[in-house]
């Protein structure tokens, strides 16, 4: 395991969020049992790919897309499952007419959770965003 491997899961899960499409988001979680995601917003907990779907589908119908590049990484585990947490930069970009355009706000984001191999491929099995405060 790299930290670059990490860093590459975690940003990859950030440009998918960016898409604004939940099968983009989705495609980043193990295939097979169950997934756990939860964001960092009250009622934003879904286990299950269909739960999962329904929480992106609302979080996407909104006027703002997310996304997320990785500050710096600290992860443990073995060959095949890996224990993350990365810091990242989270951009709120504004306009969901055109996601793509320059972020509008950037905030200090956490990414932590359990990735799997699945082949070649590191799936998330959870997968947790926080926005972490100062003391």
């Amino acid at each position: 395991m790299t930290t670059s491997t990490v860093a590459a899961a975690v940003d990859s899960l950030g440009a998918a969020f960016l898409s604004g499409r939940p099968d983009a988001v989705l495609d980043h979680f193990a295939s097979s049992g169950d997934v756990v995601y939860a964001g960092s917003e009250p009622g934003e907990v879904a286990v299950g790919r269909a739960a999962i779907r329904s929480l992106l589908e609302a979080l996407f119908g909104r006027s703002e897309r997310y996304s997320w590049r990785t500050t710096g990484v600290s992860a443990a585990g073995t060959a095949d499952t890996l224990y993350v947490v990365a810091d990242a930069d989270l951009f709120v970009h504004r306009s969901s007419e055109s996601p793509l355009d320059p972020a509008g706000e950037c905030f200090p984001y956490r990414i932590s959770g359990v990735l799997e191999r699945e082949g070649a491929v590191w799936r998330w099995r959870m997968c947790h965003g926080s926005e972490p405060t100062g003391a």
